[in-house]
């Protein structure tokens, strides 16, 4: 099955940017742990007063959502001049609005749960990982592989899982990294 990576990803936006330079920028919201850039793309008048912000792509599980989401973008770029919604026409709508898309959150984490060790560009954090893992495997006393292990993964590179501890102080809990509430 085909597996919608963080390359693509990439290669998506980029394409759309270029497609629409006029209707979309692309800024980096930040760089994640093992180098990848955390992407916010934009469509619609960047000094806007209103803007609406779409972010998916925290862990393996929504890269369905992030490419729908950039779906949606190239469907409604490619009707920008022509679209309408209600009696408004999109191009109206954009005037003083703007669509901020974060397509991934967590590319580091999503690369693990869809290469294992081989998501990871770092070494040395392809040695840590591997051991969180290993640690994880033996805790959990389930007998599974490591790719296994992986293949749910949903800590960024660092093993600080970003969804169950949004706004919680990471990292702070009393267990290990790569552990459910790290």
């Amino acid at each position: 099955s085909y597996v919608y990576s963080y390359s693509a990803m990439e290669k998506g936006i980029t394409k759309l940017a270029q497609q629409y330079p006029s209707l979309v920028k692309i800024r980096s919201v930040g760089v994640t742990f093992d180098g990848r850039q955390i992407y916010d793309f934009i469509i619609g008048n960047t000094d806007a007063d209103r803007e609406l912000i779409l972010a998916t792509g925290m862990t393996a599980e929504d890269t369905e959502k992030t490419r729908l989401f950039l779906d949606d973008a190239e469907n409604f770029l490619m009707n920008y001049r022509t679209g309408k919604t209600g009696d408004r026409s999109y191009e109206e709508l954009f005037e003083n609005a703007c669509v901020h898309i974060i397509p991934m959150r967590n590319p580091d984490g999503i690369s693990i749960a869809q290469f294992g060790l081989d998501g990871i560009r770092n070494t040395s954090q392809k040695h840590r990982i591997r051991s969180i893992a290993l640690i994880n495997i033996k805790n959990s006393g389930k007998d599974m592989s490591l790719s296994e292990y992986f293949s749910t993964w949903k800590a960024n590179a660092r093993g600080i899982d970003l969804e169950y501890n949004a706004g919680k102080g990471s990292g702070t809990a009393k267990t290990f990294p790569g552990a459910e509430g790290y």
